[in-house]
């Protein structure tokens, strides 16, 4: 795509999640991304989209829809286009982000002319945050939206029933039970969401609800009517439960001219064979299957890709790579499944690219030399005493007061705090993060240190907070995220 970056003859460094669209009133092909720069800055930059008048022969420079200022950071881009004719607002196109340097706040910018202009971001009625969003249209105009929460423990939805001109609250669908994928996969339960021709939203992520001790993955699934009542969550039977396949990252197709119990639906999504194993000799598969009744069977699984370990995959600051969502789609009357397979490296560079719906044709060998090394793991972390006032003044870290925070490095690093606040939600608890953050320089093994209750300056209230903790590599990049609750108590009410 041009105009986007250096390479491209445009100003940013790099460029993420791209996601594609069509608006048939206007005859417009749109890819929205995320842009990181410009160099050397990594935070995301600009929300993009490319636009192509001729079916994607040619593509224009990018139209800016939002830029980021202040400590803004842009992620998780994906767009729709409303195309049933009937729709009161046939030919909108939505553009949805978060924006993880304020919290994750979800946010919206509508488009009623192709893609060429783009309204001022807006937020949820309630301001929520939270990640992965993916929105759909019904085909009475109305925008439905699930996503996961900020933490990823639960999937909720807001809409908008006036072509985008304001955004409704979130509302819960699911909670969400969620294993640690082995392997060293960065893997997290985010949602794959599609409609049928009548409009019914269907949602689908990992969970390990149905697995004894949650001990491995599946690909789970809910619907719904009209993006508010949501159908029981069913387990795709893509493995035994009594077996150790672990199945996540799912891309979910349903083709457009079906609905009801006749919906035609596709599944492609990566498995494990068994849980234990390591980066260097799990054996990863993209795996396929159909249903032809809504979601009620499933066909047999399909093999993709064959076999492929995870260290021959990029990695990243949170582990080996294969993408944070994939795609599958229908294409005159049949599923295509879109991901990235990967043979052994060799010469120091990676052997990795994207395939559709390609036959088997790697093979797990014995001569792909050292692994890279693993990505730094922090574990045993606790927050003692859970209960305590903050101090009344100071940084977030000093020598007395406060709880005593305690935890395992699996290597010398740096490490990132931020904290999160407990609140009440439509009945649930959720967790929204707090302005501020901080780092400690941590050392092989154990690390301790006291933490005093502020964070960014500001001494926390009274209330239920989460700690959450994230490694860093040399170059700042995220890790495996580990958290632990606490409490901060007046003074007063310290001894009860």
């Amino acid at each position: 795509m041009p105009g986007i970056t250096t390479a491209g003859g445009g100003p940013h460094a790099r460029v993420t999640d791209p996601a594609v669209a069509y608006d048939p009133k206007h005859g417009v092909w749109l890819v929205v991304s995320g842009a990181l720069g410009p160099p050397p800055a990594v935070r995301g930059d600009a929300i993009l989209v490319s636009r192509s008048t001729n079916g994607g022969l040619n593509w224009g420079n990018p139209v800016t829809v939002a830029t980021a200022i202040g400590g803004s950071d842009f992620d998780k881009t994906w767009i729709v286009c409303d195309g049933t004719s009937t729709s009161p607002y046939y030919g909108n196109c939505y553009a949805q982000w978060d924006d993880y340097g304020n919290s994750g706040q979800l946010l919206m910018s509508t488009s009623t002319d192709g893609g060429a202009t783009w309204g001022a971001p807006k937020p949820t009625a309630d301001n929520a945050t939270g990640i992965g969003g993916q929105p759909v249209v019904q085909p009475n105009g109305r925008v439905v939206v699930p996503h996961a929460s900020s933490f990823e423990t639960d999937i909720r939805t807001f809409s908008s029933t006036d072509g985008g001109a304001s955004w409704g609250p979130t509302t819960l669908v699911k909670t969400v039970q969620h294993h640690k994928v082995a392997g060293g996969m960065r893997a997290d339960p985010l949602p794959s969401v599609e409609t049928d021709k009548d409009g019914r939203v269907y949602v689908a992520w990992e969970d390990c609800r149905f697995r004894s001790s949650c001990r491995a993955n599946d690909i789970v699934m809910t619907s719904s009517a009209d993006g508010v009542l949501w159908s029981n969550v069913t387990r795709v039977p893509l493995s035994s439960v009594a077996g150790g396949q672990e199945s996540f990252i799912p891309g979910l197709a349903v083709s457009r001219v079906t609905g009801g119990s006749s919906a035609r639906l596709a599944l492609a999504y990566h498995y494990l064979p068994t849980t234990a194993c390591e980066s260097d000799t799990c054996k990863l598969h993209v795996g396929f299957s159909q249903s032809s009744d809504g979601g009620a069977t499933w066909s047999k699984p399909v093999d993709l890709s064959g076999a492929m370990t995870p260290n021959w995959l990029a990695l990243t600051g949170e582990g080996y790579m294969t993408g944070d969502y994939i795609s599958t789609s229908f294409a005159a009357g049949s599923p295509h499944a879109v991901f990235a397979l990967a043979r052994c490296p060799s010469g120091g560079k990676l052997h990795e690219a994207i395939y559709a719906a390609n036959p088997p044709f790697g093979t797990v060998g014995p001569n792909c030399g050292p692994p890279p090394s693993p990505p730094r793991k922090l574990s045993k972390l606790k927050v003692k005493p859970f209960r305590f006032p903050a101090t009344p003044n100071g940084p977030s870290v000093r020598s007395s007061g406060g709880t005593k925070v305690t935890y395992t490095s699996s290597a010398k690093g740096s490490t990132r705090f931020n904290v999160g606040r407990a609140i009440r939600r439509n009945g649930s608890r959720a967790w929204v993060r707090m302005p501020g953050k901080f780092y400690r320089a941590d050392v092989a093994g154990s690390n301790a240190f006291r933490f005093s209750g502020h964070i960014g300056g500001e001494k926390l209230k009274p209330g239920l907070y989460r700690l959450v903790v994230q490694p860093r590599d040399h170059g700042k990049r995220p890790g495996t995220v580990t958290y632990a609750n606490f409490r901060i108590v007046p003074p007063a009410r310290l001894g009860r």
